[in-house]
């Protein structure tokens, strides 16, 4: 199944009609644990590919079957020319009333004052389109970049404080299996 969603991901951007980033990553504990980000051209270029693309593996290889969720991204900061290596994903839902407070959290850790140290090499925040309010916060880091330290100061600093205003988190700690961009 993995070997079918690399094949899948490893695909030219230029050859699947409106996708322009697409990374695959394993978790770091288990290996069953696939998780896709993609970014595409619009929400109909996502489900026409979603209609034609075959789903990986066969159901029986799957423990769950695949979900997929739509989100706008907010805020990016990315080192140039620094590979990442490793992620760090909090997809982190709650009560609509306390979104507005979830989203500034978010968005003021993107300040390095917020932040602390040691700085990602990726940090992207993003807000649920459809299936409720919800962020989808990640955090990556290049290959000599402590992933373990990196990852307690993002919960320390971050994702503590979107859990006390009431939010849930589904965190997700892995590698980058595959990836393609835009060129």
């Amino acid at each position: 199944m993995v070997h079918r969603s690399i094949d899948q991901l490893a695909l030219p951007s230029s050859s699947v009609s409106g996708r322009r980033v697409a990374r695959l990553y394993q978790h770091v504990d288990d290996p069953t644990w696939l998780l896709s980000l993609a970014e595409w051209s619009s929400r109909e270029a996502f489900e026409a590919y979603r209609r034609s693309a075959p789903v990986p593996g066969t159901p029986d290889q799957l423990q769950r079957l695949p979900s997929c969720r739509t989100y706008r991204r907010l805020t990016l900061f990315e080192r140039v020319l620094t590979a990442v290596a490793s992620v760090q994903v909090a997809i982190v839902d709650g009560p609509a009333e306390t979104q507005a407070v979830r989203r500034d959290l978010a968005l003021a850790y993107q300040r390095p004052d917020v932040r602390g140290r040691p700085e990602p090499a990726l940090l992207q925040v993003h807000e649920a389109l459809d299936g409720g309010p919800g962020l989808l916060v990640i955090a990556g880091w290049g290959a000599g970049d402590p992933l373990l330290q990196a990852g307690r100061d993002l919960e320390r600093v971050l994702l503590d404080r979107l859990l006390a205003s009431g939010g849930t988190a589904l965190r997700f700690v892995g590698r980058v299996l595959a990836e393609t961009s835009a060129s």
